[in-house]
C-alpha cells in the first residue's frame, strides 16, 4: 500500500516524512505536503494515508479496544503489562503510556487530515464536485478522530488547520459542546458528497452513522433517531443471519465503516487477546461476570464471542495472531437499531418501536423477543443487548459513561469524575495554553 507518514513529536509537532515510492525521496528525507500533492494522484495517496494513520497499534489496531475494554466489566489485565492495571482498577494516571500512545495517535491522524485538506483547492485537476467530495471523505475522518477525543478526554485542544512548526504549540482547550458544533457542521457538508462505495472507506452511509452516534452522545435523540431511520430504510445493509460470520468474513453485508488491516498494514489484537498455548500475550482477558452474564440461550453471541483453549477463556472476535489481518468494525447495522431504540426510549415516545428495534438484535440470534415493557427496563435491556452485541468492539466502556451508570455498575467508579481519561502528563507540561 502507497502511504504517506506523519510523525509525532513529543512536543505535538507533526511533519510530513517520505517513506514511500510516490514521494520519491530517501527514507530519512522530509517533504511538504505541498510538494507531495501536485494533482489527484497525489491526493489520493495523501487521503490514503489518513486511512493509514487509523491502523496505528496505538490507535483502531490495538490501544483505542483495550483501554475501553479494561476499563469496563468485560475485560481484566492477564499480562504483563502494568499500566494496563490502572484501566482495570479505573485510577488512571496522565502519565499512563498507553493514554499518551492514543493521544498522540488521534492527533497525528487529524493532522494528516488537516494537511491533505490545506491542499486541495490549489490542485488544477480537479472539479468543484470533485473538491467537494474529498473533502467530505476528510471531514468525516476528522468528524471520527475528534469524536474518539472528546468521549474519551473530554475538552481537548482544536486543531483544525495543519501543525507544521512551533507556532501553534500552544493550543488551548476547547469544550466538547464547540468541537461537535464544529464537526457537526462538516458533517452537513460533507451528507450525500462522497462518491466512493467501500466499506472499508468513507461513505455517505458512514457519514449518517456517526452523526447518529454523535446525537446518542450529546443527548439530540431526534437526530439520533432521523438519522438511524435514514440508514436502516433507505441504506444497503441488512443484519448478517449467522452471528459468527461477522468476524469469519473480510466485509460483512451489516458493515458500515470498518478499518481494513492487511499483512502489511496489521492489527495486534488478536496478539494481545489470545492466551499463551496460543502464542498470545493474553492482556485483555474476558472477565467472569461477562462470561456468565450471557443468557444461557443466547448461544449464538456467546460463542462467537468467548473461545475456550485448555479450559482458559479469550476473546474470540480476534483470532488472525499470524498475520494480524482482522478487520475492526467502527460502526455496523445491528448498532443503529439500537441507536435509534435508545434515543425513543430517552424520549420516552414509541415504547412499541422501542421494543421493535430491540428484537431486531434479538431475533437474529434465535432470541425469543424482550420481556422489557416500561422505558427503565428498556433502556437496562438496551445496556445489556449492547453488552453481548459489542463485547470486545470497544463500545462497553462508552456506554456505561454515555449513560452515567458507570457509577452504578463499576466497583472502582466512586465519582463521574473518572468517567474520562485524563490528558496526558506529556501534552500538560508541553502545552502552555493548558491550564
Amino acid at each position: 500500500m502507497k502511504k504517506i507518514y506523519l510523525v509525532f513529536a513529543a512536543t505535538s509537532i507533526l511533519f510530513f516524512t517520505g517513506c514511500e515510492e510516490w514521494l520519491d525521496v530517501q527514507p530519512t528525507q522530509s517533504l511538504s505536503p505541498e510538494v507531495a500533492i501536485q494533482d489527484k494522484e497525489g491526493l489520493i495517496n495523501g487521503i490514503t494515508g489518513c486511512y493509514d494513520a487509523m491502523q496505528s497499534a496505538s490507535y483502531y489496531g490495538r490501544s483505542m479496544f483495550n483501554m475501553c475494554e479494561l476499563a469496563s466489566d468485560n475485560a481484566y489485565n492477564g499480562g504483563t503489562i502494568k499500566e494496563y492495571g490502572q484501566f482495570n482498577n479505573n485510577s488512571i494516571l496522565a502519565d499512563n503510556a498507553t493514554i499518551e500512545g492514543t493521544w498522540s495517535a488521534i492527533y497525528r491522524s487529524i493532522n494528516r487530515v488537516n494537511a491533505i485538506l490545506a491542499e486541495i483547492d490549489r490542485l488544477e485537476d480537479l472539479s468543484d464536485t470533485e473538491k467537494d467530495a474529498f473533502r467530505a471523505e476528510l471531514y468525516f475522518l476528522r468528524g471520527l478522530h475528534y469524536f474518539n477525543l472528546v468521549r474519551t478526554y473530554g475538552d481537548v485542544p482544536a486543531k483544525f488547520e495543519a501543525t507544521t512548526d512551533l507556532t501553534t504549540l500552544n493550543t488551548p482547550l476547547s469544550s466538547v459542546s464547540d468541537i461537535l458544533a464544529t464537526i457537526g457542521a462538516d458533517l452537513e457538508f460533507a451528507e450525500g458528497k462522497i462518491v466512493g462505495t467501500s466499506r472499508t472507506r468513507a461513505t455517505n452511509w458512514a457519514v449518517i452513522a456517526l452523526q447518529a452516534k454523535i446525537g446518542l452522545f450529546s443527548g439530540d435523540y431526534t437526530t439520533a433517531i432521523s438519522k438511524t431511520t435514514q440508514l436502516i430504510d433507505d441504506g444497503p445493509f441488512e443484519l448478517e443471519q449467522i452471528f459468527s460470520d461477522l468476524y469469519l468474513q473480510e466485509v460483512s453485508g451489516e458493515s458500515i465503516f470498518e478499518i481494513d488491516f492487511t499483512e502489511n498494514d496489521k492489527n495486534r489484537l488478536a496478539e494481545y487477546y489470545l492466551p499463551n498455548q496460543l502464542t498470545g500475550r493474553y492482556e485483555v482477558a474476558p472477565e467472569e461476570g461477562l462470561i456468565n452474564a450471557f443468557p444461557a440461550e443466547d448461544t449464538a453471541r456467546l460463542n462467537a464471542t468467548i473461545h475456550y483453549v485448555e479450559g482458559t477463556p479469550y476473546a474470540g472476535k480476534y483470532t488472525d495472531i499470524s498475520l494480524g489481518g482482522d478487520n475492526v468494525y467502527v460502526f455496523r447495522l445491528a448498532e443503529m437499531y439500537l441507536i435509534r431504540a435508545e434515543a425513543n426510549a430517552m424520549l420516552e415516545q414509541n415504547l412499541n418501536a422501542v421494543q421493535d428495534d430491540i428484537n431486531m438484535a434479538r431475533s437474529r440470534v434465535g432470541l425469543d423477543n424482550t420481556t422489557a415493557g416500561t422505558y427503565e427496563e428498556l433502556k437496562l435491556a438496551i445496556e445489556e443487548e449492547r453488552r453481548f452485541e459489542f463485547a470486545f468492539e470497544g463500545h462497553r466502556w462508552y456506554d456505561l459513561v454515555r449513560t452515567g451508570r458507570a457509577i452504578d455498575v463499576l466497583p472502582n467508579i466512586t465519582s463521574a469524575e473518572q468517567y474520562l481519561f485524563p490528558i496526558p502528563l506529556a501534552e500538560t507540561t508541553s502545552n502552555e495554553a493548558i491550564d
